[in-house]
């Protein structure tokens, strides 16, 4: 079989450039990095990284991000999360689909960690039994910890990473392009030429003008 290297080398190009493998290796960090908690830690349990400030904190969240939640039945609780995981999945893709052409790296990267958020978080809130990870609740593994002082930021996940640092990205590139459009207004803005005179110029320019005609 003859390898067309220029063909081969699109392909990679094409390839590297779409950012999927991103979404790919970042779900499996997600997964990989759950399992090893998991496997090693008991709900609640917590490892010192950096002595008060980062933690390896095991909690089973079965609210949102960050430990937001709305939940009255756990049954019920469980499916919407799926059902809006899903949603937003589904949202994202068609959008860098349809768009992928037009899109320039940071917006590909951005939708593709937005993708991979939402498809991390869902493999918890579908598969992961309350049996399964070690509690009384479904939802997601969490194990990311922040102290600030007195004050203990919610724990969080790489997908959660993911989803806020990809909406972030998209954030700034619109605020950016919407700076860049206002200031290429204002350049392609017609100028005035006219030479701006006062009244007393004009009143003197009137006056030496009909003294010239007499």
């Amino acid at each position: 079989m003859n390898f067309n290297k220029e063909k081969i080398s699109k392909i990679f190009w094409n390839v590297f450039n779409s950012f999927v493998w991103l979404a790919v290796l970042l779900l499996i960090i997600d997964f990989v990095s759950k399992q090893i908690v998991l496997n090693n830690m008991t709900e609640g349990e917590n490892i010192w990284l950096i002595p008060n400030f980062l933690s390896i904190n095991y909690v089973v969240n079965d609210g949102m991000a960050f430990g937001i939640d709305f939940r009255e039945n756990p049954v019920l609780n469980r499916v919407m999360f799926v059902v809006i995981s899903i949603i937003g999945a589904c949202i994202l893709i068609p959008i860098y689909v349809v768009n992928y052409k037009k899109n320039n790296k940071l917006v590909k990267a951005a939708l593709m960690l937005m993708i991979s958020g939402c498809l991390g978080n869902l493999i918890d809130r579908a598969f992961y039994s309350a049996s399964y990870l070690g509690t009384t609740t479904n939802g997601v593994v969490d194990f990311i910890g922040f102290t600030f002082g007195s004050y203990d930021f919610p724990r969080f996940n790489v997908a959660d990473s993911c989803l806020v640092i990809g909406t972030g990205l998209l954030i700034i590139y619109l605020l950016v392009l919407e700076f860049k459009e206002i200031k290429n207004k204002k350049e392609t803005a017609p100028k005035t030429t006219e030479k701006m005179v006062s009244k007393d110029e004009q009143i003197i320019e009137n006056y030496e003008t009909e003294k010239k005609d007499d």
